[in-house]
C-alpha cells in the first residue's frame, strides 16, 4: 500500500480519506475522451475533419481497504459509494483546481480476495476541463468603464461577475463587451443596493440572478450566449449601464 497521506481527493470538500481510516488511495488516473469529426474518403478509409474538444474526462480512483473482516469491509465500501455522488472534485495532484464530476462506476469488491485493489470512476461532462478554484478578478465602477482580466489556464474561459446598483434608481440595462462579443440585458429591474450575479454551474450553464430571481430572460436577442476570454493574456472588458454601478468581473482558467 502507498503512504496514506500521499494521495487524496475530495467531493464538495469532503475528503476520500475522511470516510474511514482503513482507506488507502493507490492511484488517481485521468482519461480524456475526445470527439473527432471524420468524413469518408472517396475510395477507402476516413479523413479527420476536425477535433471538437473534450467529450468527457474520466477520473479513476484506485484504492484499497485495510480490513480483512468481510462484513466490516463491505460497510467501508458502502460508505465509499455513498460518498461518490455528483459534486466538485478536487485532487491533491491538482492543487488549486476543480472539476464537476459524477460517479459512473461505483466500487465493487469480491468476498475472498479481501486485499485486492478496487476502483471507482468519476466522469466530467459539459465543460470537461479542470478549472481554477479561485478566479482572476478585477473591479470598476461608474456608468461606463473597462477592467482588465488576465486569467490563467491553457484554453479560453468564460466571464463571470457581480454588478451592484450604486444609484438611487432602478438599473435596467447592462452590457459587457469583450473580444467583439457582447452580453447585454434590458429590463433587469435591479433595485438600489442590489446585485446581479453572473455565474456558471458545474455543467457549464450560465446563471444570471438577482434577489433570488433568474434574470437570463432579460438577455437581449442580439446578446452573446457567453463571453469568452483568452488565457495568459490581458483581456479588456468594457461595461455600460443606465445607472451608476460597481462591477467585479471574474474568470476561472480552464486547463487542457
Amino acid at each position: 500500500m502507498t503512504d496514506r497521506n500521499k494521495l487524496n481527493c475530495a467531493l464538495d470538500g469532503r475528503g476520500f480519506l475522511e470516510i474511514d481510516p482503513r482507506l488507502y488511495i493507490q492511484d488517481m488516473e485521468e482519461e480524456i475522451r475526445m470527439d473527432a469529426g471524420t468524413v469518408d474518403r472517396p475510395a477507402y478509409g476516413q479523413r479527420l475533419a476536425g477535433m471538437t474538444g473534450h467529450r468527457a474526462l474520466h477520473v479513476i480512483i484506485r484504492f484499497m481497504v485495510k480490513e480483512a473482516d468481510f462484513a466490516a469491509r463491505r460497510r467501508v465500501i458502502n460508505q465509499v459509494n455513498a460518498w461518490a455522488k455528483a459534486g466538485w472534485l478536487t485532487m491533491s495532484t491538482r492543487p488549486g483546481q476543480r472539476i464537476y464530476a459524477v460517479c459512473i462506476q461505483p466500487a465493487e469488491s469480491g468476498t475472498l480476495r479481501w486485499n485486492r485493489e478496487m476502483q471507482l470512476t468519476l466522469a466530467a461532462y459539459g465543460e470537461a476541463y479542470w478549472q481554477d478554484m479561485f478566479p482572476a478578478a478585477a473591479s470598476g465602477r461608474g456608468r461606463t468603464g473597462s477592467v482588465a482580466l488576465r486569467p490563467l489556464g491553457t484554453r479560453p474561459c468564460c466571464l463571470e461577475g457581480d454588478i451592484g446598483n450604486l444609484s438611487a434608481g432602478t438599473l435596467n440595462s447592462l452590457s459587457l463587451t469583450a473580444e467583439n462579443q457582447t452580453l447585454a440585458f434590458s429590463g433587469l429591474g435591479l433595485a438600489p443596493g442590489k446585485t446581479l450575479a453572473l455565474w456558471y454551474d458545474g455543467e457549464g450553464v450560465l446563471h444570471a440572478e438577482a434577489e433570488g430571481s433568474g434574470k437570463l430572460c432579460c438577455r437581449t436577442a442580439e446578446s452573446a450566449d457567453d463571453l469568452w476570454l483568452q488565457p495568459q493574456a490581458e483581456n479588456t472588458v468594457r461595461f455600460s449601464a443606465d445607472r451608476e454601478c460597481s462591477v467585479t468581473l471574474k474568470a476561472r482558467g480552464y486547463y487542457d
